[in-house]
């Protein structure tokens, strides 16, 4: 649990008691060349909530050092902020990568991320093309006005200069290389953890440019938030409290699910 949103109980500064916020979930050193950078998510030596060596949200307590904090506005709903962790990471990919506005993105994936992805990188291109195998969660694109493909119908739908992946599987990786145009962009926005072999050799021989990203700033989040620039209502498929997390977690495995939530 990483994506959250919480009241602050205890804070040296006693400004902060009782404020709502959301947190960034990577703790720096403070030392070393990344952190003195300000890339604390890059620290050799940082935790990170709910992932690795740092306790998360699953419990009725967590903390973070203050400056990971962010007061949530008034006009950001609960239901809103907790979207601010993965809704940053989708804008980090304008941060690593220029987007020319005149070329349109494809994009791999129709889970929470990759919608949200979608609905990013409407502001920065003239147009969106998401690409996933849920028809419920391509309509929910749909409505916001991005174009959807099923995965069984991209035979003829050409190559990208920025392509996306979002799926998290070997097969939407492979998917995607074979949909960037020479020279272009590939975007890797999910980890595959499986151990597998991938055939690099279209990524040399097209000279495609393979860009990892992963957490991002939360100032343009909350503010894309607050200004009703991104649209959360529908991506919400159910809210559990705690004592009934088997039942979330289960809930969570069906694939007609995007955001699944836990009340503590």
């Amino acid at each position: 649990g990483h994506e959250f949103i919480g009241i602050v109980e205890y804070a040296p500064s006693k400004e902060l008691i009782g404020k709502k916020v959301v947190g960034e979930i990577n703790v720096g050193c403070g030392k070393c060349e990344y952190c003195l950078k300000g890339l604390e998510r890059h620290c050799p030596h940082r935790t990170v909530l709910g992932i690795l060596k740092r306790n998360g949200v699953f419990a009725e307590y967590t903390t973070l050092p203050e400056k990971n904090l962010y007061i949530i506005p008034p006009d950001i709903k609960d239901l809103e902020a907790v979207f601010i962790e993965p809704l940053a990471s989708s804008f980090e990919i304008a941060e690593m990568v220029h987007l020319e506005p005149d070329e349109e993105i494809l994009i791999f994936g129709d889970g929470k991320l990759g919608l949200l992805i979608s609905q990013v990188m409407k502001y920065y291109t003239k147009e969106v093309i998401l690409v996933g195998k849920h028809p419920e969660k391509l309509s929910l694109a749909n409505k916001w006005g991005i174009k959807t493909f099923h995965l069984d119908q991209i035979h003829n739908i050409g190559k990208f200069k920025y392509v996306i992946e979002a799926t998290g599987t070997q097969n939407g990786f492979l998917s995607a290389v074979s949909h960037v145009r020479p020279r272009g962009y590939l975007i890797l926005k999910s980890t595959t953890a499986q151990g597998t072999l991938l055939n690099l050799s279209p990524i040399v021989v097209d000279e495609i440019h393979l860009i990892g990203t992963r957490c991002g700033p939360f100032k343009p989040a909350i503010e894309a938030l607050k200004k009703k620039y991104i649209d959360i209502k529908d991506m919400i498929s159910e809210i559990y409290p705690l004592k009934e997390y088997e039942k979330a977690f289960l809930k969570n495995d069906d694939k007609s699910s995007v955001k699944i939530l836990l009340r503590i």
